[in-house]
């Protein structure tokens, strides 16, 4: 374990006298003997910028202090609380208040860093990394130190002032990164950042405890404006357990639109552990990233040793629990809707009530696809599938028809007829054919989603209840949405789309532009008919059966199911 031990030339923490034994502090002091606490400090060299470094805690960082009567046996009582202390550089502290024994003449000594004002030396004090540590004072800010005396509790043994040893411990994790371009890179313009890690912990300064809390976050280790010798920097993080594939480190070359991102996936589970530190060496060369991964032990313990590879990509995003609105991207990812839409969107979240046999296999939400279908006949003139049963579930009513949430199952089902001997059905045939939703296209489906399907009446009731923002009239044979959808939150999200080039704009494949579209479902009322729902701009959307025969174009609007 990496100790900082506060041990040297002693260092008076103030210039007034000591106070007579009337002084008010007499009940609870002996003031006859002032601890004073010096140090040598034995910290890691922060990379090139030997930060906290050599043998002493780094001149003007400020420690809390606590002091217990070291004579009542496992004292949570402090009799002086929190006493911030400010470091000399040269391995003492000063402050302006002074530190004194217990008339007991038996003191405990707790302490740590950063200092914290509300800071409790048995309660669970919150402390976070800094997101930004590419400056020396946030780096320092981040590096949370838990001591105590040695040998606790201290027994004064004369008057006077007395120096008093303090064992400092580290209590995160520290990384290290070294880059190589070689020939291949300019890295004069380029940022480190760690990914996916907790930035933040609780901690008690009594029992030197820690543990992990909160959401992962990024975190910054270094921002390069100009070239540099050495491309050295350093990060503290929280000590915890990364997943394994998870991106773990991004290297930024360049900025704007000749940005390009390099990142390191953890292979297999990693346990990053207390007092430890790990080195990354880099060496940067075509598109990918070659990285070993070294421990020096230097009074840290070995963290082991592995080899990593990077590649090219974008940014994993943190996961996130999926709400109206959300956009959805190609990685499978829910990212918050009031925010600026990711140039890899492919759908938008309309309704997180699924049905029992899509949540039961662990879907989360409903998801619009961002264009549609050019118009398609349901089938062929006057075949015979204008008047049989095509799907499972017939919805009689308008109750049966808001309850249907089975467009998965139906459109699966209908697909395979297709290949069978339901040809005729034209609009399933041409959806079923996508070309922009198809492998490895624009708007293709993340894997672990249930792929893009034809929505049943429910769920495009659903989707029309949050474009129209409102509830939906059901009757038996119709169900109705009032208020339009001009100026609405749904119409602006696919305008700023469109506007971002993330949606094509081909003809009537728009989703919800002007006019009044209506769409295909997968949901019968009976033999003869089928549900269409028609959305209109300024007025009501309406759902309603209409027999098959009428053979009227509609389009066809595609959903999926994502986890």
């Amino acid at each position: 374990m990496t100790k900082f031990y506060l041990f040297g030339a002693a260092v008076l923490l103030g210039l007034a006298s000591c106070s007579s034994d009337n002084d008010d502090n007499s009940k609870e002091l002996s003031l006859s003997n002032r601890i004073v606490p010096v140090s040598e400090v034995n910290v890691l060299t922060r990379a090139a910028q030997n930060v906290q470094s050599g043998s002493t805690i780094t001149k003007d960082q400020i420690a809390g202090f606590f002091i217990t009567d070291g004579s009542v046996t496992e004292s949570t009582e402090t009799v002086q609380d929190n006493i911030s202390m400010t470091a000399d550089g040269n391995g003492g502290f000063a402050g302006t208040t002074q530190l004194y024994f217990p008339l007991s003449k038996s003191a405990g000594v707790y302490a740590y860093a950063p200092y914290q004002a509300d800071a409790s030396m048995t309660e669970a004090n919150s402390f976070s990394v800094q997101t930004d540590q590419s400056a020396d004072d946030a780096y320092l800010a981040s590096d949370l130190l838990i001591g105590a005396a040695q040998n606790n509790p201290v027994t004064a043994t004369a008057t006077g002032d007395q120096q008093v040893k303090v064992v400092f411990d580290h209590k995160l994790t520290k990384l290290n990164i070294n880059l190589n371009a070689g020939q291949d890179f300019d890295l004069s313009e380029s940022a480190v950042k760690v990914l996916n890690t907790q930035t933040a912990c609780t901690f008690d300064v009594k029992n030197a405890t820690i543990s992990p809390a909160g959401q992962v976050s990024t975190i910054t280790a270094a921002t390069y404006t100009t070239a540099q010798a050495e491309y050295k920097c350093s990060a503290i993080i929280v000590p915890q357990t990364v997943s394994a594939g998870k991106q773990f480190l991004c290297i930024e070359i360049g900025s704007g639109n000749n940005l390009k991102k390099m990142y390191v996936r953890l292979e297999a589970d990693k346990t990053f552990e207390a007092g430890h530190e790990y080195t990354y060496n880099a060496t940067i060369t075509g598109s990918q990233v070659s990285m070993t991964l070294e421990s020096e032990l230097n009074q840290w313990t070995d963290g082991g040793n592995e080899d990593v590879n990077a590649e090219e990509g974008e940014e994993d995003l943190p996961d996130r629990e999926p709400q109206v609105g959300d956009w959805y991207t190609a990685a499978g990812k829910f990212v918050d809707g009031t925010t600026t839409a990711p140039a890899n969107t492919i759908g938008i979240v309309f309704s997180t009530t699924l049905s029992q046999t899509d949540a039961a296999a662990g879907y989360k939400a409903y998801v619009s696809a961002l264009t549609d279908q050019p118009n398609s006949k349901w089938s062929a003139d006057d075949d015979a599938t204008l008047t049989t049963q095509i799907t499972s579930a017939p919805a009689a009513t308008g109750a049966d028809a808001v309850a249907a949430l089975d467009g998965l199952k139906e459109t699966t089902a209908i697909w395979a007829k297709i290949d069978a001997d339901y040809a005729c059905l034209t609009a399933f045939m041409n959806a079923k054919s996508l070309v922009l939703y198809g492998e490895g296209e624009q708007f293709a489906a993340p894997k672990g989603s249930s792929g893009w399907f034809i929505p049943s009446v429910g769920q495009l009731c659903q989707l029309a209840a949050a474009v129209y923002e409102n509830e939906a009239t059901v009757a038996d044979a119709k169900i109705s949405f009032s208020g339009g959808y001009t100026a609405k939150g749904w119409f602006e999200k696919l305008a700023a789309l469109r506007t971002a080039g993330i949606v094509p704009t081909v003809g009537n494949g728009d989703f919800l532009t002007t006019g009044n579209p209506s769409y295909w479902t997968v949901s019968e009322s009976d033999a003869a008919s089928v549900w269409l729902v028609s959305f209109n701009e300024k007025g009501t959307c309406s759902a309603a059966p209409a027999a098959k025969k009428q053979n009227n174009g509609k389009r066809v609007h595609l959903i999926l199911a994502a986890k």
